[in-house]
């Protein structure tokens, strides 16, 4: 923020926002942590502090679209979660709290100057924050049962390899191949589950003869 008022008074914010890609993690209890340093500069005529001399306060809210429209966001008016204001005379204040059953919402980080009897130095251009925004699921959730795509190794005869992309729905769908599928291809061999290291290129072809001799 480039404070540029008289006199210390300033009222200024910090946004940290969020949203939950996942349909299905919506009803989720999600664990929301947030931890911020505001930068305490010194001025240069005085050597003292920006935050002593303009008294800083902080305080916190979340505010959050629990709508179950698939529509643009529309955030509460109010918040689910606030903290009290304290004076913030530096170093770094933290908060956590739980949020559950929200598409979207945002941490406003609130900063007031209480000093407003004060003139503001000139020399003392700019103040930073440094802010931190953790939210995960308050419980651990059980893997997920994806798709899955390979590059699958086949000996045909002697050194003569096969590379093959193979992609599977689900677990089920793999486990049903390696049980009755794969002894249905012809010209596999005993050793068709052997790891054949290196006989295979990143896009999945078999090796030429001097990669393979390298």
């Amino acid at each position: 923020f480039s404070l540029g008022s008289e006199r210390f008074g300033a009222d200024y914010f910090v946004d940290l926002c969020w949203e939950v890609l996942d349909p299905s993690l919506i009803q989720e209890t999600m664990k929301v942590e947030v931890n911020m340093a505001l930068a305490a500069d010194v001025f240069n005529s005085n050597q003292q502090s920006y935050l002593v001399n303009s008294q800083v306060s902080q305080v916190n809210g979340i505010f959050c679209d629990k709508s179950s429209s698939s529509g643009p966001y529309t955030y509460s008016q109010q918040p689910v979660f606030t903290t009290s204001e304290t004076p913030f005379p530096g170093g770094t204040r933290s908060f956590s709290t739980n949020v559950s059953n929200a598409r979207s919402c945002f941490v406003r980080m609130m900063f007031r100057e209480n000093q407003n009897t004060l003139l503001r130095p000139n020399d003392l251009q700019q103040v930073t924050i440094q802010s931190n925004l953790n939210v995960e699921p308050l419980n651990p959730l059980p893997p997920k049962d994806e798709s899955l795509t390979f590059c699958h190794v086949q000996r045909v005869l002697g050194n003569s390899f096969q590379c093959t992309n193979r992609s599977f729905l689900d677990t089920a769908s793999l486990r049903t191949f390696m049980t009755t599928g794969y002894n249905n291809i012809p010209d596999w061999r005993q050793d068709h589950n052997l790891n054949y290291r290196g006989q295979c290129r990143a896009e999945c072809r078999p090796l030429t003869g001097n990669e393979a001799n390298q």
